[in-house]
């Protein structure tokens, strides 16, 4: 591996490529908020499979 290459075509893409777009909704909410939002997901997701599984006879 030819590392002074590497990192000379890795400078020559980021110069090319200019500005990185935020994300479509805009920043990140807090970590704490990123963390309840994923568990109350989760909760719902798992009571969802749970009536699901039920339906087939659980298998």
């Amino acid at each position: 591996v030819d590392a002074g290459a590497t990192e000379s075509k890795r400078g020559e893409i980021r110069g090319s490529r200019g500005e990185l777009p935020d994300f479509d909704h805009g920043e990140l909410p807090p970590l704490a908020e990123q963390r309840r939002i994923i568990a109350d997901t989760r909760r719902t997701f798992n009571a969802w499979l749970s009536g699901e599984l039920g339906k087939n006879g659980g298998g």
